[in-house]
Parts: C-alpha cells; structure tokens; sequence
C-alpha cells in the first residue's frame, strides 16, 4: 500500500515538472516574440532614434539638416543628382518621384518637401557643394559615364557631374527630367498667368471656399482635371457652355487655388495646374471658344438626328 502511495506521488510529482516546463517553454516563447518584434521597432526606427540623438532636442521630427544627412548617408552614390532634386523640392516644384524603386529615399524625400522653402534646407544645400563632389566624382578612369558640364552657376560655382558605375542613374535622372520638364511647364503657366485675361485677384469668398477644402476633395478634382481630354476645356474646368464668363472665372479661380502644387501634396498636381490654366486661357480666346462651340453644336446635332 505504501509502494503504491509513492508512484502515485511521483507521477503526481513528475506531471507537475513537465506542466512547469511548459509554462516556461511558453513564456519563453513569449519573451522571444516579444525581443523580437523589439529588434525589428529598433531596426525599422533607426532613423529617428538617430536623427534625435544627433540633434540632441526632444523634437518629435528631425530637421531638415538630419534628413539631409541621413540620406546622403545611407545613399552616398546619388549624391550629386540628390542635389538636384532637394533644390527643385526647396524652390516648392512638385516632385515626380513614383518611378523611383528605393522606398526608403522616396520616404525621405517626401519628408523634405514638407518643409517650408525658406527652412534650413537650404543652407544645407549651400554645404553639399564639397561633400556631393567627393562621393559623386570619381578618378576618370573608373567613371562609367560623364555627363555634359552644368552650367548653372550658383553658390558652390559650375561643376562637372559624373554618375558612377554603382548609381541607378536611369531612375535617378528621369526624375530629375520630369522635374526639370515640370518646372518651366508651370512657370510658363504662372506667367501667362499675369495676362490681361486673368488680372485682378481672386474674391475673398472664393479664396475661403478653396482653402476649406480637404485633401481628399483636391485630389478628387487632381483626378478629374487629368483625366478629362485635352481639348475639351469645358470638361477640364468642370462646367458647361452656357456658363457665364463671371461665374466661369470664380471657377478656374477656386479650381487653381485648390490644385496649386503649393497648396496641394498630390504628384500630378503640377500637371493639373497646367492643364486647367490652359483650358481657361482657351476658353478665353473668343475665336478659340467659338470653334469649340461650333464643335460642340455639330456634334450635338449628329447625336439628335442619329437619335
């Protein structure tokens, strides 16, 4: 009886370990996950952690020296088309950068066009001169490609830009083409702005009604200006033939505040801007309005006799 007391107490005793096991087992499965999903927060958060670090403040958002920095870097072979960009992102252009496959520089980049243009990312730009041209451009004899001499003058002077053998110029450069391309499209836009057609300013209501509108209303008339073909100016604008001049002004004035690349983060937002200024300057033009209301009444009598 007694024998049979003790195995009853060592299975007893033996069940108890192997449930303590694998409490322990169990929790440190636990912990591992948790070290783990840590390891990856810690990774993922590098960045930021050194950004604020270097810093030295306890600001949530790195500046725009950090960023600058960081990506120079973490991406010292586009250095010298990196210039580049960050100067058309500081002068406010809208910046083309979806064909771009590194994620982590298009994040970045996107971090700097949020700055003012008048922040300190231009005096960083001013300091790249010396840094951009020892990573960018190598011995000649191990350049893979030399590009025609820049010459735009500014601060840091004219300089040669190489592109090494390691750089994923095709990318990199069609960007900065797009941009370029970009750039003088809405400047043309913009001056033909300050034709007689479109003097005066905009009415206060109306300046109200467009910068109440939201993000997602910008994009939504982003979408539709793009999408609506280029010669069908009614469409691009939104309205219809029989729409006063008055009122079609008010129009183009509350669609041209919403999707001005300054007001609105949107990529195709500069093209946007340029289509409608085109749409409006032809709807201006009493012949130009006149054929295409000609256009219009032919294709609407077509309709009704084929109806």
């Amino acid at each position: 009886m007694a024998g049979r007391d003790r195995d009853m107490e060592q299975k007893h005793k033996s069940r108890r370990n192997k449930d303590e096991k694998t409490k322990k087992k169990k929790k440190h499965s636990r912990r591992d996950k948790e070290e783990k999903h840590k390891r990856r927060e810690r990774k993922r958060r590098r960045y930021e952690s050194d950004s604020s670090s270097e810093s030295g403040s306890d600001t949530e958002s790195p500046s725009p020296q950090d960023v600058v920095e960081y990506v120079l870097k973490e991406f010292p072979a586009v250095a010298g088309d990196l210039e580049q960009l960050l100067r058309m992102i500081d002068d406010g252009q809208a910046v083309d950068i979806r064909g771009l496959s590194e994620r982590s520089l298009v994040k970045h980049l996107r971090r700097l066009s949020n700055y003012p243009s008048s922040s300190s990312t231009s005096k960083e730009l001013d300091n790249l001169g010396p840094e951009t041209d020892s990573q960018s451009v190598p011995p000649d004899s191990e350049c893979g490609h030399v590009a025609d001499d820049d010459t735009k003058k500014d601060s840091i002077g004219p300089r040669r830009r190489v592109i090494g053998p390691e750089m994923p110029s095709a990318e990199l450069l069609a960007a900065a083409a797009k941009l370029t391309e970009a750039e003088a499209e809405l400047r043309d836009a913009e001056v033909d702005g300050d034709t007689e057609l479109f003097i005066g300013p905009p009415p206060p209501a109306v300046v109200m009604e467009a910068e109440s509108a939201n993000e997602a209303e910008r994009f939504e008339e982003i979408t539709r200006i793009i999408g609506a073909e280029e010669d069908s100016p009614y469409d691009i604008l939104g309205v219809n033939k029989n729409m006063s001049p008055e009122n079609m002004k008010k129009r183009y004035w509350k669609l041209s505040l919403m999707v001005h690349p300054d007001k609105c983060s949107h990529p195709q937002a500069h093209q946007a801007f340029v289509k409608l200024n085109k749409a409006f300057k032809d709807l201006q033009d009493p012949d130009k309005r006149k054929a295409l209301d000609d256009k219009i009444k032919l294709k609407e009598e077509q309709e009704s006799i084929s109806g």
